[in-house]
């Protein structure tokens, strides 16, 4: 088994149009009728500048700037006008005593008052000391006002801030020119900023060099485009256990409070047995022309899990119901009906990047962060951690889903692609979709672009020489509409029994004055959907058996006015059909690096990629009447020593063989996975949690069934074995009729 190891790498779901388009940037910025301009270099600055000034916090009515120094004087303070008039006024700074590797330094902030959509010029002083010295005056646009139809545009960028030997990263250094270059009024993270543990060491500064250090501040780095490109901060698990630095470092103090939200460092309780402790509460939401903006917290402290996950302790910490992250967010949405609205935080919501696989704790309908964004009608969401590009296809609700963890940090691999996956890439030349294969790095470095021109959306990825690719534009609902009135009451709903757990539910599509963008499908007397859907069926799974459930629908247009309650149809699902179990007959681990060792009667079979290991089990399958298989699962659960969790659960295969014995099976005896991968657990495993395979294409009937389990993560998985757990811990195969 090897050790842990990882790359540091409303209401209304809208219906949207999408068209690929082909050409560069260049082309998408006269497209929108925008140009772009590059941000000045710093040439002359004073000694006693430690972090060139940057931007952060740009609402409609302030902006905040931020610096550090030295400590040779005591008193700080910007100066700032319109342009031409940099120091037609001025106000104090805060300082904070910060540390940057040995060196004490001071940060500084300070916030003024703007208007929107008029661009201003500053310096900043130490004492009587001007820092910028011979650098020009740094000039930016303030926020773009809320309700405009100006096209804009604003940049994304996550998973960054990593330094190597001499504080180099050339790629991270090309993403910064690239991102100063564009016409973006601001930019979004998706998280994972300064690697590896988001410390002020690691942020840096102009002056101070080494690995893991100034790589955010450095003078490549954030220097080049923070200056006139406010930045708003969404956090990571990188940093999330010094939580206050990131507050310190990226202040959104102000977009924080005039949406109700948090940005703050608050007491933790306990989550599945982690540690209480203080971590950021980093939620917060702000408008830009038509379209609102939400930056959420989505993330865990990778050194105090528990017996969950990161995924789990962030989901019970941040996203269930009762949790005061979704209760806001729920609130927000709902009070901001209408207008484009995009979404940022870190753990993808799908992903095809190794190691990093998807949070399907965030997955799903009513009572999910997915759920959520879905009933309320959020156009684009964007995700970090896994260090690539990726575009998924969007959900049945028309959220689409972005990943962009490319924006310097180490590059993982893509790997496992699935069909929600429309495009990505990663390092190595790895991809999916209609992602070409086999490009170098420089093309997948990068950051994306996102035009807004009222309900058009161009999302522009763009790499770390400024090339362009899978360009694509998508029409949301008409923004700033007057109307009220709602589309007729969906007919001819029909209810069917499908099983003795699902029901299928159909209705013929209703009429409207402007379009119907989507469903609401009501269980019982409740007065919340069960699920809103663009399409004209629902399926409605894990129900009881000889139960019966009545359903309404509605019928929601671009507007957000929802229909009248259709007319109720109501089903009965037959008896729960016979399910039948088995215990495994053998089972044992082969290890390629000991070719002729048997492991029949460890106390546990491990799966792992280096060395690799393998998992087989038998079953003997007697007994059964002659019945159709409708699903057969294979129930394993993780050990309860520390090495028995992994970042992956494996893929099962069919054996090659069923003719061996637990007590003698070896690697060298040639059991190996057999035909395509059946299923698997493509999520971290926790320890003493039981997890399914789906082997039902491998059950016909009576009969031996052979499995293989595989893993492609060093980090490898330990089940209980038929030696080593309770009856409840065993490796069990359960049939249903």
């Amino acid at each position: 088994m090897t050790a842990h190891r990882r790359f540091d790498q409303t209401p209304r779901p809208r219906r949207w149009l999408r068209s690929s388009l082909v050409g560069s940037a260049a082309l998408a910025l006269v497209a929108a009728g925008i140009s772009s301009a590059v941000a000045p270099q710093a040439v002359a600055a004073s000694p006693s500048l430690t972090r060139y000034p940057y931007l952060t916090d740009s609402v409609q009515t302030s902006i905040t700037v931020s610096w550090a120094t030295d400590r040779s004087a005591t008193t700080g303070s910007l100066a700032w006008g319109p342009q031409g008039s940099c120091t037609a006024n001025r106000v104090a700074a805060t300082r904070t005593s910060i540390t940057v590797v040995k060196t004490a330094e001071y940060q500084w902030s300070a916030t003024i008052p703007v208007t929107p959509d008029t661009t201003y010029c500053y310096r900043v002083f130490l004492g009587s000391t001007d820092l910028l010295g011979a650098d020009p005056s740094p000039v930016f646009t303030s926020q773009v006002a809320a309700g405009s139809t100006a096209p804009f545009s604003f940049v994304v960028l996550g998973d960054w801030g990593q330094a190597y030997a001499g504080s180099a990263n050339p790629d991270q250094a090309n993403v910064m020119k690239q991102v100063a270059a564009t016409d973006a009024r601001f930019a979004v993270l998706t998280g994972d900023t300064a690697y590896p543990g988001g410390g002020q060491s690691e942020y840096g500064d102009l002056q101070q060099t080494g690995s893991d250090v100034s790589g955010v501040f450095g003078p490549s780095f954030w220097a080049v485009p923070g200056r006139s490109l406010p930045l708003f901060n969404v956090t990571g698990n990188h940093g999330f256990t010094q939580g206050a630095v990131q507050v310190l470092n990226w202040p959104e103090a102000n977009a924080a409070s005039g949406s109700g939200g948090r940005y703050a460092m608050e007491p933790y309780p306990s989550i599945n047995g982690s540690t209480a402790k203080s971590y950021p509460s980093m939620w917060y939401a702000f408008d830009a022309g038509g379209a609102r903006f939400y930056a959420l917290t989505a993330a865990w402290s990778d050194s105090n899990i528990g017996t969950g996950t990161v995924y789990a302790d962030d989901h019970d910490a941040h996203w269930t119901t009762a949790s005061a992250e979704y209760q806001w967010l729920a609130a927000d949405l709902a009070a901001h009906p209408g207008g484009v609205k995009f979404a940022f935080w870190h753990y993808p919501l799908f992903a095809a990047n190794s190691p990093q696989q998807p949070d399907t704790y965030l997955q799903g309908g009513p009572g999910t962060l997915q759920g959520l964004l879905d009933q309320y009608g959020v156009s684009i969401a964007f995700n970090g951690h896994a260090h690539g590009y990726q575009r998924n296809r969007a959900d049945a609700a028309g959220l689409l889903t972005y990943v962009v963890g490319n924006g310097g940090a180490a590059m993982g691999k893509v790997l496992g692609c699935a069909p929600v996956t429309l495009y990505a890439i990663g390092a190595g030349g790895t991809s999916c979709g209609s992602a070409p294969v086999g490009q170098t790095d420089d093309h997948v470095y990068g950051f994306v672009r996102v035009v807004v021109n009222g309900g058009r959306v161009t999302v522009v990825p763009t790499d770390e020489l400024g090339r362009t690719y899978d360009v694509q534009t998508y029409t949301f609902g008409s923004v700033g509409t007057t109307d009220q009135t709602p589309p007729t009451a969906p007919a001819s709903v029909t209810a069917t029994a499908a099983s003795s757990s699902e029901i299928d539910v159909q209705w013929a599509p209703s009429t409207d004055d402007t379009a119907v963008k989507s469903y609401k499908v009501y269980r019982g007397g409740a007065t919340t959907p069960i699920v809103t859907t663009a399409s004209t069926s629902y399926a409605d799974t894990g129900l009881d058996g000889s139960t019966t459930y009545t359903y309404r629908v509605t019928a929601v247009d671009t507007s957000g006015n929802e229909s009248a309650l259709s007319d109720a149809a109501s089903a009965t699902t037959p008896a729960t059909p016979p399910t039948f179990t088995f215990g495994a007959t053998d089972d044992a681990t082969v290890d390629a690096s000991k070719p002729t060792t048997n492991a029949g009667t460890s106390t546990r079979i491990t799966i792992d990629n280096s060395p690799v290991n393998y998992a087989l089990l038998k079953f003997s399958v007697a007994g059964m009447p002659s019945c159709t298989v409708t699903r057969a699962t294979l129930r394993l659960t993780v050990g309860t020593s520390t090495d028995d969790k992994s970042v992956y659960g494996g893929d099962l295969f069919a054996a090659s063989s069923t003719s061996w014995s637990g007590s003698t099976v070896t690697w060298s005896t040639g059991v190996v996975p057999s035909g395509p991968r059946v299923s698997g657990v493509p999520t971290a495993v926790a320890l003493g949690t039981s997890y399914l395979y789906d082997v039902t294409p491998l059950v016909q009937g009576n009969g031996t069934i052979g499995l293989v389990l595989t893993s492609t993560s060093s980090d490898g998985a330990r089940f209980f074995s038929s030696e080593g757990g309770t009856t409840a811990q065993d490796p069990l195969l359960t049939i249903t009729c």
